[in-house]
């Protein structure tokens, strides 16, 4: 536009000095303020886990004021009793832990073992959303069964992706409703414990075997090369005739020992249904669906895969995949590696459970934004609870009223348009959040609706990652499909100027420019200093006026060049900053600065001479 076309380039040279004392030489170049340090799920183990500082949410003290109650109800089959309670090896090549009580195995599992020793270390369903919603809302459980279904395993989840032709009964067979069998076999025990001790909130329907979701590829097609290939160890045992083969979800095959399995899924308001498989991450999933929050992920293995919406950063995506390990460790029972530390809500729904109150984010209309024209705000890491003594927010709205967005939505990268918001938050890998695979700030567009895909993550660096997805026997890698979760890993948007970062987005179509100005360290607690622009206010921040300050240069030393930039105009603005340099080496450590109406700002470049006639230049352009 002809306002910032027209903004004036301020240029100050500074020229070889020396200077009789100066504090600030050193012998290196300082560190850079904020490097990536992104990395896969696959790579991480338990030694990522990070405590949140100044919060302990499995000490007692910390109550909530709403207990959600839930009924832990066990059903298994006539062909396949609880996995922990046998002694055999399945298919898979695991052993069954031959506990007597399943029930109660599970119930400590999920929501009251805090051993570090334990397959979670410690961590639990209750901490989980005490965490996630600042000590508002725990989960407590009672168990109840195992119930016996009167059919097979096969008969429930055999064909919940397929026809008749996935059950070995052909069209008589498969009908079985797990939900409702073991609701109606629970029924009158549960009635009786309400009685006694009041009422539960909704149902977690645990069955015996593996969640399809954690072995459909696993036990598939990473695998083999086709379905014709499945050895009889996966079929059907009692049918030797009947293909080894089913259908699944994302892809068209998959062992029959994988379509045989029930897929978790909610009901919303009522219960969940989860496998022996499924660690604490995806009860919090399924449990988020109970409380009224849908599905947020695409399908990775599609023909023409969409890009990820929201991946690793948020529980209604992958999320719920989050823990070391990675998307292929969630088929162990008991899990005790991936889907075990999903990650917290996104800003978008904290707010829509009501977790983050409306006095913690800085929100306003992109019209009031082209008013005021710029806004700043120091973000608190997600992971924190806010708190009223501290001058940080939780995160950045503003409102689009019409987005603007006219990308081709056939194209895998494009977010589709309609959405109302622009968000911004920041993560750090802490508590729950440790197994996200980086720190730093999201910007996201976002729908009050659950129209999927509701939350867009902005992929600061949206190139494909080259990484293996898997090997199969045959030994040829897969990558990454461009729908991959994974393909979100270095979304996050950094502080400075190292190497491989990214501190700004600029959405051209809205009018909108995000800068991340800075990051410090709060009593162990990230805060991102962040500017939202409006590209098209009548208000101009003034073309920057640079001056130097002071400076000496050395071939033994790193030295300082210190500038002042001041804003004449009578807007605030952001000004990206530029160095040029002659017989020196440069570094400045933020190209970013935000300088108030009429207000100054010094900015420091550290140098160090290396030839005859060594100078520095600084620019500062209005953003």
């Amino acid at each position: 536009m002809a306002r910032r076309a027209a903004a004036v380039v301020a240029l100050v040279s500074l020229v070889a000095m020396v200077f009789p004392q100066v504090a600030s030489a050193r012998a290196r170049f300082p560190r850079h303020i904020d490097p990536r340090t992104w990395e896969v799920p696959e790579d991480m183990t338990w030694r990522d886990y990070e405590p949140i500082p100044g919060v302990d949410w499995l000490d007692p003290s910390n109550s909530p004021p709403k207990k959600l109650r839930a009924a832990l109800i066990l059903g298994d089959f006539q062909d396949q009793p609880f996995r922990v309670s046998e002694t055999t090896k399945d298919p898979t090549g695991q052993v069954g832990l031959g506990v007597e009580d399943p029930a109660q195995y599970w119930l400590d599992y999920l929501f009251y073992d805090q051993s570090p020793n334990g397959p979670t270390h410690g961590h639990t369903v209750n901490e989980y959303w005490l965490e996630n919603s600042y000590g508002l809302i725990g989960v407590e459980a009672e168990a109840f069964g195992p119930y016996t279904m009167s059919g097979n395993l096969h008969e429930y989840g055999a064909t919940d992706f397929g026809d008749s032709s996935d059950c070995p009964e052909g069209a008589s067979g498969c009908s079985g409703d797990f939900d409702t069998e073991l609701t109606a076999a629970s029924g009158p025990d549960v009635s009786a414990a309400q009685q006694e001790s009041g009422e539960f909130d909704f149902r977690f329907l645990l069955h015996a075997g593996y969640d399809e979701s954690g072995v459909w590829l696993n036990y598939g097609q990473a695998k083999w090369t086709k379905k014709e290939l499945v050895p009889e160890k996966f079929g059907y045992q009692p049918e030797p005739d009947h293909r080894n083969w089913g259908n699944t979800r994302y892809v068209d095959w998959t062992s029959f020992f994988a379509t045989q399995q029930i897929w978790s899924h909610a009901l919303p308001g009522l219960l969940a249904t989860e496998g022996e498989s499924d660690g604490g991450s995806v009860y919090a999933h399924e449990l988020s669906h109970i409380l009224g929050i849908l599905d947020n992920y695409n399908n990775p293995y599609a023909d023409n895969p969409k890009r990820a919406y929201s991946g690793p950063w948020d529980m209604m995506s992958r999320g719920t995949f989050n823990g070391p390990g990675g998307p292929f460790e969630r088929y162990t029972i008991p899990p005790t590696e991936g889907a075990t530390m999903g990650s917290q809500h996104m800003l978008r729904n904290k707010i829509r459970f009501g977790f983050i109150p409306p006095n913690e984010v800085v929100a306003l209309s992109r019209a009031q934004l082209e008013a005021s024209g710029v806004v700043k705000a120091k973000i608190l890491q997600r992971e924190s609870p806010p708190d009223s003594a501290d001058p940080f927010s939780s995160g950045i709205r503003i409102a689009l009223g019409d987005d603007q967005t006219t990308c081709d939505y056939s194209k895998p990268k494009c977010d589709g348009g309609d959405y109302d918001y622009y968000d911004v938050e920041v993560v750090n890998r802490q508590g729950f959040d440790s197994f996200t695979p980086d720190h730093g700030v999201l910007i996201a567009k976002s729908k009050t609706a659950d129209a999927s895909p509701f939350i867009w993550v902005k992929d600061a660096f949206p190139r494909n990652l080259k990484k293996v997805d898997y090997v199969r026997a045959d030994g040829k890698k897969f990558l990454y499909t461009v729908g991959d979760y994974r393909q979100l890993a270095d979304a996050a948007f950094h502080a400075g100027g190292a190497p491989g970062t990214k501190n700004r987005f600029v959405d051209k179509a809205n009018g909108l420019g995000f800068y991340i100005l800075g990051t410090k360290i709060a009593k162990g607690r990230r805060v991102y200093n962040v500017a939202v622009q409006s590209l098209g206010s009548p208000l101009a921040a003034g073309a920057a006026e640079v001056k130097r300050v002071k400076g000496r240069f050395s071939k033994r030393e790193v030295t300082k060049q210190i500038f002042k930039v001041t804003n004449p105009g009578v807007r605030a603005g952001v000004y990206r900053l530029k160095v040029r340099r002659r017989d020196a080496k440069t570094r400045l450590l933020n190209d970013l600065i935000y300088v108030p109406a009429g207000g100054s700002r010094r900015v420091v470049v550290w140098a160090k001479k290396t030839g005859s006639r060594p100078s520095v230049k600084l620019r500062a352009k209005v953003q």
